[in-house]
């Protein structure tokens, strides 16, 4: 693996929309949105986190079926 490879493979890839699919409080469009709505409810931190969870499961490098075994 030539350097150029390694270095990019280690960089995490930055979605513009991120802050809008996460419903970060940062990200809100409007300020016309009143305080309560800005708290997330119970069931999308859940979502929130379940998501992360799959997240770190998912490998993110190939390993070959040699190096498998």
């Amino acid at each position: 693996m030539d350097i150029k490879k390694a270095c990019r493979t280690n960089k995490p890839i930055v979605k513009a929309s991120k802050h809008l699919q996460l419903g970060v409080a940062g990200g809100r469009i409007s300020p016309s949105h009143a305080d309560t709505d800005i708290t997330p409810s119970s069931e999308s931190l859940q979502r929130e986190i379940d998501m992360l969870k799959q997240r770190l499961d998912r490998r993110n490098i190939k390993v070959s079926k040699v190096a498998e075994a």
